[in-house]
């Protein structure tokens, strides 16, 4: 089976298409299947853009332009704010 190849340096909501064209967003310290992963274990969606989907599931996740989370829960809740990568002196790497 093949491996996963991840681009280095990633910036906050890059995105990637992997194997069998599923598609991963950076969100800001680790890459998360995008959209659906919700197969047969019924996990998560991970939403980006500016407005919440209009079709969430509990537990999904949204990420706003302003870099905010929310995670559904019957309503969007807000759950913190991915560090800015573009602030100066800010670094992914230890």
């Amino acid at each position: 089976m093949a491996e996963l190849q991840f681009p280095n340096y990633p910036q906050a909501l890059d995105t990637h298409i992997g194997i069998n064209n599923v598609e991963y967003v950076f969100d800001g310290v680790k890459w998360i299947q995008k959209g659906g992963g919700r197969g047969g274990d019924g996990g998560a969606g991970v939403h980006l853009g500016p407005f919440p989907p209009s079709d969430p599931k509990t537990g999904d996740l949204w990420i706003d332009d302003n870099y905010y989370i929310y995670v559904f829960d019957g309503s969007w809740i807000e759950v913190g704010k991915n560090p800015d990568p573009y602030i100066p002196g800010y670094s992914q790497l230890p």
